[in-house]
């Protein structure tokens, strides 16, 4: 003798695996669907994280060229990451959301292909500013006082005391880092 009920319980058991599965793949994937549209890629040589979201506000780290961070906030300039736990406010120039962006010389002159504006934002790849040089042997002193330039680094507490002292700071509060 067989029982309706009974059928319609074989059923809903067999399709309750199927339901549980769903149950827990579809909060994972929209989670990891929402992780990947907030990771940006860091398209600066270096830049720093700072601790508030001013141009001389002190350092919590450093982020290089290719990082991949984690966009927790947006104030626009400003941008709260995060990177292995820690977090910090960056300008928004620094990072990009495309993950192909092309970040340097280096990706340039393996061929990789980049908008205008990205090209401009880099600067001379090393291939270009060695030609480039080769065609203006006139100017190979200034060329080598920029590479010495370039090399020249003072600490951050030297140059806020200085622009604090020329009073300069102030216009800086709200700018790039």
């Amino acid at each position: 003798m067989k029982i309706s009920g009974d059928d319609n319980m074989r059923t809903k058991w067999k399709r309750w695996p199927a339901a549980a599965v769903l149950a827990v793949l579809v909060p994972i994937l929209a989670g990891a669907v929402a992780w990947a549209a907030d990771l940006l890629t860091v398209t600066d040589r270096e830049t720093v994280m700072r601790k508030e979201k001013k141009a001389w506000s002190p350092r919590v780290g450093t982020l290089k060229e290719k990082d991949k961070v984690t966009l927790v906030k947006r104030e626009e300039p400003w941008l709260l990451v995060e990177l292995q736990g820690v977090q910090g406010w960056i300008n928004q120039s620094s990072v990009s959301d495309d993950p192909n962006v092309i970040t340097s010389g280096t990706d340039a002159a393996r061929g990789a292909r980049a908008t205008m504006a990205s090209e401009a934002g880099r600067g001379f790849n090393p291939a270009v500013e060695t030609e480039y040089r080769k065609g203006k042997p006139n100017l190979e002193a200034a060329f080598k006082y920029i590479d010495s330039l370039e090399k020249v680094s003072y600490p951050e507490d030297k140059v806020v005391s200085f622009l604090k002292a020329g009073k300069l700071i102030e216009s800086l509060e709200g700018g790039a880092n």
